[in-house]
């Protein structure tokens, strides 16, 4: 069964490396057995700038979830550095994650490319929108 993400969720799960990905579906903490067990049939939505999974637990088939916190920039980007932008709506509190490429960084602002639903858009944004990839 192949697992349900939001547009959103696809873009921040697919930046995970594969190996970590499967680190975190088998280790899901779950309330029903008390104890780390895999999760399965698992689904992705992000919240704020965090990616959140549900699924059931392998072994009770009971709900639980894992939540993987979108972490800061802690290095200095570099020119050419894959990023996801977190998009903030007009408007509003609403962030998106939009995969970008760093151009230029300067020490306010940095310059990128993103594919915005497709449509590729050169954006100045503060280096606290962006995170890195991978």
């Amino acid at each position: 069964m192949q697992p349900a993400f939001t547009p959103a969720a696809h873009i921040l799960w697919d930046a995970i490396p594969q190996h970590f990905q499967e680190q975190v579906l088998q280790n899901v903490w779950c309330p029903h057995c008390g104890d780390m067990n895999t999760m399965t049939d698992f689904t992705g939505e992000v919240h704020g700038k965090s990616l959140v999974l549900g699924g059931k637990c392998v072994t009770c088939r009971g709900k639980g979830a894992r939540v993987l916190e979108g972490a800061p920039v802690s290095e200095a980007l570099q020119p050419g550095d894959k990023v996801t932008w977190w998009n903030r709506m007009a408007g509003g509190d609403y962030v998106y994650p939009v995969q970008a490429t760093v151009l230029t960084v300067t020490a306010k602002q940095v310059k990128i490319e993103a594919d915005d639903d497709g449509k590729i858009v050169l954006r100045y944004v503060p280096p606290e929108s962006l995170q890195r990839q991978g």
